[in-house]
């Protein structure tokens, strides 16, 4: 009887590691990583509405003090509820990082995509955007974390340059017909500065990476880049406008600037959620759905031109985007978070 129990005991205890280590398709997981893509598509829509008018600065004030103001509530409950298991902050170097992460993230990430907006649309800003920020992800895991680049990622990063390569040849004809621009040096610019906000999005997924090894939770990365935001963009803000801008700000603007940022702070919690609840190949593939639903809405919405530069670059990201998506790879969720916040 002894060696039956034991041997029930150890049929038990051997039971979990049976189990596919991947998480099956979750109907939660569905959704959500359906609710991150249609959320980056509206914020989208709406920065790009305020980019025909509505200051950048000013935009990007508002985004950062809607990620603050979510954030930071929900930092201060995990910390009033004793959720923390370990520390709050990571250590100074990792916050100095941290600081110069959302110092970079909101000059050249924000700021350059709110302006990429103005200059070339939209249609061809956040499929640029999108392709560096892979290219660069990949680059900085490789070189900072380690992380191994396998040959298939090497493939479908030579056919994002190329499709690169393609939209930025688009930018050189402007796809916002309305923008009156004399010279094609801003249209060439604004691809630059669009391919600057990739890049910076990819260091911040870094940085964040390497601040949340120290079990800290979630917001407080988020919180750090919300107020320096706030504190570095809302300054220059009142300066070049003074608090006649708040003022000033007509009911469809403050709509938009509303709309943008919860769209875009939703869009994140989402896509943390996703991440617990589906492996991460079936994530990646929704970046072609916020792809695909941001050109539809330039195009017929915006009224921007669809160039044959940009049907052939956005094909050729599709398809690197499939390629992608098809590879096995170990989910985030097949292990156990260290913290729950």
């Amino acid at each position: 009887m002894a060696d039956q129990e034991a041997e029930e005991k150890h049929s038990r205890e051997m039971k979990p590691s049976a189990e596919p280590k991947s998480p099956g398709l979750s109907w939660y997981g569905v959704m959500y990583a359906a609710l991150a893509a249609i959320g980056y598509a509206t914020a989208n829509a709406f920065l790009r509405q305020l980019s025909d008018g509505t200051p950048h600065e000013w935009v990007v004030t508002c985004k950062a003090g809607c990620t603050t103001l979510i954030f930071l509530p929900w930092l201060l409950f995990v910390f009033a509820t004793g959720r923390i298991k370990s520390r709050i902050f990571p250590p100074l170097k990792i916050c100095l990082l941290l600081f110069v992460a959302a110092l970079f993230v909101q000059l050249a990430g924000n700021l350059a995509f709110q302006w990429s907006l103005e200059q070339i649309g939209m249609a061809l800003s956040v499929p640029l955007l999108m392709s560096i920020m892979i290219i660069a992800g990949a680059t900085l895991g490789k070189i900072c974390l380690g992380e191994p680049v396998s040959g298939v990622m090497k493939i479908v990063m030579v056919m994002f340059i190329a499709a690169i390569f393609l939209l930025g040849l688009g930018a050189a004809n402007p796809s916002q017909p309305e923008v009156n621009i004399t010279s094609k040096t801003w249209p060439v610019l604004g691809a630059i500065a669009a391919a600057s906000a990739g890049f910076a999005y990819a260091f911040l997924g870094l940085s964040l990476r390497t601040s949340l090894k120290y079990n800290i939770p979630l917001a407080t990365p988020m919180v750090i880049v919300g107020a320096t935001g706030v504190v570095m963009i809302g300054t220059m803000t009142f300066r070049n406008h003074g608090f006649e801008i708040v003022r000033s700000t007509d009911g469809p603007t403050w709509f938009c600037l509303i709309g943008a940022a919860l769209c875009n702070s939703l869009a994140f919690l989402s896509l943390s959620k996703a991440f617990k609840h589906l492996p991460l190949v079936y994530v990646n593939v929704t970046n072609v759905a916020q792809i695909a639903m941001t050109t539809l809405t330039a195009i017929f919405y915006f009224g921007e031109r669809f160039s044959m530069q940009l049907g052939i670059g956005l094909a050729i990201m599709f398809a690197g985007y499939l390629i992608l998506g098809s590879q096995p790879r170990k989910s985030p969720a097949a292990s156990k978070p260290a913290q729950d916040d």
